[in-house]
């Protein structure tokens, strides 16, 4: 073995040996958990059988909440899943630094804006966009956009809107829209709505509409319960 090789092995036993780290031990509570793998589930209990309650992808990262179980063969560990307890195999978890959970997770690229063929006129829309794929890490996919036929003085009319669902994020629109509100990347000048499962506007998705006078953004329900159907008063 020549010392290319030999250095190459080293570094691959080191690898393994940091990966492998997360599987025995119990970090501490509110540890920086950063995901290794791709399309790794997320599980409402410890164990191979438990139910998959979402999907989550290298580069996104979670703050671990205090529980660890031996079961299955796997350590399995709670993070914080937006909002909720999820379970996940220690084996596609590392250890990383506090900063990458307290940004969100997501890191710049590790998301996709697919716009299936629908036109967002607005370039800063289209770079929130971006941003709130990366913040997910995982594919944004965009269910409406500019709308000229539609209601005149609306956003989506003048080009300044969006709407979309993120992939792996099924039945979860309200730890959608807290994580986005949380994350501080849509703090001013924007109406955030979370069309909920009895929306008047045809189906559930969030939806993002630009001002252009620097106000407060506007956090919006509707649709969430009976009584604001159809709603839109900012929180």
């Amino acid at each position: 073995m020549n010392k290319v090789q030999l250095v190459l092995c080293i570094l691959g036993v080191l690898a393994s040996v940091v990966t492998a780290q997360l599987g025995g031990r119990n970090p501490r509570f509110g540890t920086c958990l950063c995901v290794t793998g791709s399309s790794v589930n997320v599980r409402d209990n410890a164990g191979l059988n438990s139910r998959v309650i979402g999907s989550i992808n290298r580069g996104q990262c979670y703050k671990y909440t205090g529980l660890k179980l031996t079961r299955d063969g796997y350590s399995w560990y709670t993070i914080d899943y937006n909002g909720r307890r999820g379970w996940v195999a220690g084996n596609y978890l590392i250890e990383s630094a506090a900063s990458r959970c307290q940004s969100g997770g997501g890191r710049p690229g590790c998301g996709r804006v697919d716009y299936r063929g629908y036109r967002v006129s607005d370039s800063q829309v289209r770079a929130k966009l971006v941003q709130i794929a990366d913040l997910f890490c995982n594919r944004l996919w965009v269910t409406s956009g500019d709308r000229p036929n539609g209601r005149p003085g609306s956003h989506h009319y003048v080009g300044r809107a969006a709407d979309f669902w993120i992939d792996g994020q099924s039945n979860n629109g309200g730890a959608m829209f807290d994580r986005i509100r949380r994350s501080g990347i849509m703090n001013t000048d924007y109406q955030v709505i979370w069309h909920g499962s009895r929306t008047c506007t045809g189906g559930e998705h969030i939806h993002i509409g630009r001002y252009t006078d620097g106000r407060r953004t506007c956090w919006v329900h509707e649709g969430t319960r009976p009584g604001n159907r159809c709603q839109y008063r900012c929180m």
